[in-house]
Formats: structure tokens, C-alpha cells, sequence
């Protein structure tokens, strides 16, 4: 208020002083003595907060790998009158929580900077475009900045274009090698595999086969309901240095005969899977395997005493193959039982092996047993072969032929070695009785086992009662074998009246009673 005096002027001071960034309007009125209207005045002023900016508010880092830690600085200007305070608004996106922003608040006063520093450590491929913003107190916009680029994952590649394994033995690991090189920057955490390959317990090698003939897949090939695992991968996981490379070693145990068209498959972690795949070519086969002798003739053969010849197998092919003589089946009630110390074995290519064959005959007779052997994986009945055999007792040979006693005194024991020899290197059981008129023979020992190649001497007793020749046979039966007959023959003297006490020189009767 106050007083403007004629042709003169007065100035007003109108000070703003805004409480927040916005735009104010309002009007004004003046009162002046002897006017009935007010003078209007009408005002406006926009309050303006802190005033923030980025250097650039786009920032293209390009292409950038996954997994990869890259840095970057980006510079905040505060270009107002008064101090700034700035807070970084988290992102909620998947990519936007990979950046790190540090400090991620602060005060920045007039016309200063503020460097911050920006770590992505990016987990999601492709072309990306983020916006990050900061919020100012006193300011209702946030400040913006803007990030694009592409995500890419490791770049990496094999050695060689395939793996060819080419004709596999079944059962016969074959081992094949690559190398997988890392060209990116990058660190690489790889996994490998083979898509098709089984789920199963792993295929049966050779040389585990061997260890067992009774194995049901010696007889037919096992029927599983998933197939086995047979492709092996050393390493088939790890990490590979950026600009760095490892060497694979791939194995193939086949237990399936047939071809082979799979592939080896690279997931790496955090990217994908089957990001490279390498061709694995393979067909397994099973070499074709023969009998040189299917028809062994051990000849005469010893009761419950081995005997022993010599199988040959040839492998013509150029693989080696896997064989096993089958066990015998119903050994209870066999008449020939057979085996081998080494039933199981692995020919080469082009080669021949001999395979031990041990025979007990357990029947006198000749004897045609058929026996199997199996050649692993073959799908195919077993080869057969047959064992000629004549079972044969043991040979004992008896001295003398015959006995003669000559004279003997009547009611007296003599006494006549027979004697028995066995030639052959199994035990031989004997028995042996006097067949003739009366009890006046016997022998001793009358049964009993003659050790293989020893002797055995028995007696023949007589005990003769008159005085008259006396004619026996001695029967001698020997268990498997030819039985021999002995005769005998001794003629009894002297007188057969005999006393229990002697008569001469004197008969002395003792003292009696009347």
C-alpha cells in the first residue's frame, strides 16, 4: 500500500517462491481511494525443481556374450540452481535385474557431476532394450537412461565334421576323439550327450563277459525293456576357458546289432541346449565264428578220471569276436559230464584259439554227448560240437592164474598169496569169494579198493577136512570191469582123527574120587 503522487510512478515487488515443480497462476488486486473498480493484475510463475541430466541418455554397448562381466560409465549433470538428490528405481524386468548401477543414489550439487558405473552380467539371449530410471526429489519426471544391445551366447565348434566309427565288434568298446574349442570371450560351462542313446544299465563289454559262461546272455540275446546305455563320453561335462579348448574322448560299447546314425549333442548352461551337434556313424556286428573240429574224439576214457583235449575256433573275420562254452545242462543224470578251466575267451581277427576240454565219463560205453558254444551277441542257435567217448572201467591183472597147494595137513591153515595189480590211474573196488564143496576156503581180505597203478595182495586160506583133493574156483569181481576166476586145488593128508589134548608120551588123568 502506499501513495502515488500525480504524473509519478510506484513499483511493486511481487516475490514467488514455489513449494513444488508446477505451474502457479493467481490474480491481483489493487485498491485505489475515489475508483469504485479494483485494478486486476494477473500473475503466473512456473516452480522448476532439480534439473538432472545424462551426458547421452542412450547407451549401445553391442553385442556382449552371456555369462560375461562388461563395465561401462555413464555421467549424471545436475545443470540447476539447488542440490539434487537421485535414487535409482529397481527395474523389474528379467534383463533389467542383470545391470548393476553403483551408487545407485546420491547428492549432486549445482552444476557437478556424478560418474556412475554400470556392471551388466547379462543371462538372457537376444536384442534387448532397457530403460532405467532416477528418480530427483522435488522433481515429478524421472531422469531416463536407455540401454539397447544384443546378447549372444559362447561361439564354439568341433575338430572334425563326424565321428566315424565305421563296423564295431559287439561288445567291443571302440573309442573315438574330438576336441571342442571355446572362440568366444567367454567362459563356456558345457554338457554333453547323445540324444537316442539307451536308459538302461550299460552295455555289456567283452571283457566283463568273459568273467561268467552261466550269463543268461550267452544263450539269447537279453530282452530288455530299455535299451542300454551304450555310448560313453569322458569329459561329458566341465567348463572351457575363453579362447581355451578340451579334448573328448567318445566310446562306443555296442550290445545292438544294427547301424548306428545319432548324434553328439553340446547344451551349455545358461544359453540352451543342443546348441552344436557332431554325427556319430557306427554299425555293429557280430564276427562270424567257426568250429575247426566240431567233432572231438577223446577215445577211451577212464570212469570219473578227466580227460582232456583241445577245441579250435577260428575267426576268419576282421573283428575279434567273444565266445563261451555253455555249462552242461543236467549234470545229475549225465553219463558224461565235461567243462573247461577256460570256457570263455576273445579271438582276434584272422586268428584261431584252442579252448581245454575236460571229460569224465561216468557210464562204461561209448558215448556221443553234444556240447554249445555261444558267441556273444550272436542272435542265432549256439555252435554245436559233439564228444566221442568209450567209458572204461579199470584194468587189474591177477598173478598167478591159478593155486596150487599141493599136500597139506588135514585141520591145519595154509596159506596162498594172490595178487592184484591195477594198471590204470583211477581206484578199482574188488571182491572176491571161493565157490566149491564145503567151508574149507576162504579169503582175506575178501572186498577192498585198489589204489590207482598199486598192487593189493590177498590171501587164500584152506582148511581142509579130509584126506582127499580138494578142487574151488576163486571168483574175482572188480567194480566196471572184467571179473577173473582162479582155480584152486590142494589134497589134504595125515589122519583126520584128532584129540583135544596129546596122548603121547603120557596121558596124565590127575587126581580123581573113588
Amino acid at each position: 500500500e502506499g501513495e502515488v503522487w500525480p504524473n509519478c510512478s510506484a513499483e511493486i515487488q511481487v516475490t514467488f517462491k514455489p513449494q513444488a515443480a508446477r505451474v502457479y497462476e493467481a490474480r491481483l488486486y489493487c485498491d485505489i481511494s475515489g475508483r469504485e473498480a479494483r485494478l486486476p493484475l494477473h500473475i503466473q510463475g512456473e516452480g522448476r525443481g532439480p534439473w538432472l541430466c545424462f551426458r547421452f541418455d542412450q547407451l549401445d554397448v553391442g553385442q556382449v556374450f552371456v555369462g560375461s562381466t562388461n563395465k561401462y560409465e555413464v555421467i549424471l549433470h545436475n545443470k540447476g540452481a539447488i542440490d539434487a538428490c537421485f535414487s535409482l528405481v529397481s527395474p523389474t524386468t528379467t534383463l533389467g535385474s542383470c545391470f548393476t548401477f553403483s551408487p545407485c543414489q546420491g547428492l549432486i550439487l549445482p552444476d557437478e557431476f556424478q560418474v556412475i558405473q554400470i556392471c551388466f552380467c547379462p543371462s538372457v539371449l537376444g536384442h534387448f532394450t532397457e530403460e532405467f530410471r532416477f528418480s530427483v526429489e522435488g522433481s515429478p519426471e524421472p531422469v531416463t537412461l536407455t540401454v539397447r544391445g544384443c546378447v549372444t551366447g559362447p561361439t564354439f565348434h568341433f575338430d572334425v565334421p563326424c565321428l566315424w566309427f565305421g563296423d564295431v565288434s559287439f561288445g567291443f568298446p571302440h573309442s573315438l576323439s574330438c576336441r571342442l574349442t571355446n572362440t568366444s570371450l567367454v567362459p563356456m560351462a558345457f554338457t554333453l550327450r547323445v540324444p537316442g542313446d539307451g536308459v538302461a544299465e550299460p552295455s555289456v563289454p567283452s571283457a566283463v563277459q568273459v568273467l561268467d559262461n552261466s550269463r543268461p546272455s550267452w544263450k539269447k540275446r537279453a530282452k530288455r525293456r530299455l535299451r542300454p546305455c551304450e555310448f560313453t563320453i569322458s569329459p561329458c561335462r566341465g567348463t572351457i576357458r575363453a579362447l581355451s579348448f578340451v579334448d573328448i574322448q567318445v566310446t562306443l560299447c555296442s550290445n545292438t546289432v544294427g547301424t548306428y546314425e545319432l548324434a553328439l549333442v553340446v547344451d551349455v548352461e545358461g544359453v540352451g541346449q543342443e546348441l552344436l551337434s557332431l554325427p556319430l556313424i557306427a554299425r555293429c556286428v557280430v564276427p562270424h565264428l567257426r568250429v575247426l573240429n566240431p567233432v572231438v574224439t577223446f577215445g577211451r576214457c577212464y570212469l570219473q578220471f578227466p580227460a582232456r583235449k583241445m577245441l579250435t575256433l577260428v575267426n576268419n573275420s576282421d573283428l575279434p569276436g567273444c565266445y563261451g562254452l555253455l555249462p552242461q545242462e543236467h549234470q545229475e543224470d549225465a553219463a558224461v559230464l565235461y567243462s573247461s578251466p577256460v570256457p570263455c575267451g576273445i579271438i582276434q581277427p584272422h586268428s584261431s584259439v584252442e579252448v581245454p576240454l575236460s571229460l569224465e565219463a561216468q557210464v562204461t560205453g561209448e558215448q556221443y554227448t553234444p556240447a554249445r558254444v555261444a558267441v556273444f551277441g550272436r542272435a542265432r542257435r549256439p555252435l554245436e560240437i559233439y564228444l566221442v567217448s568209450i567209458g572204461e572201467g579199470p584194468v587189474v591183472s591177477v598173478q598167478p592164474s591159478q593155486i596150487n597147494f599141493g599136500s597139506i595137513q588135514v585141520f591145519q591153515e595154509a596159506s596162498r598169496s594172490l595178487h592184484l595189480c591195477n594198471q590204470t590211474p583211477i581206484p578199482a573196488a574188488f571182491h572176491a569169494e571161493v565157490s566149491g564143496r564145503g567151508s574149507c576156503w576162504r579169503i582175506e581180505p575178501s572186498q577192498g579198493v585198489i589204489p590207482p597203478e598199486s598192487e593189493v595182495s590177498v590171501s587164500v586160506i584152506a582148511n581142509l577136512a579130509d584126506t582127499e583133493q580138494f578142487q574151488a574156483e576163486v571168483q574175482l569181481l572188480v567194480e566196471h570191469s572184467r571179473g577173473y576166476v582162479i582155480p584152486v586145488q590142494a589134497v589134504g593128508v595125515g589122519t583126520t582123527i584128532v584129540t583135544d589134548r596129546a596122548l603121547a608120551p603120557a596121558l596124565k588123568l590127575g587126581t580123581r574120587f573113588r
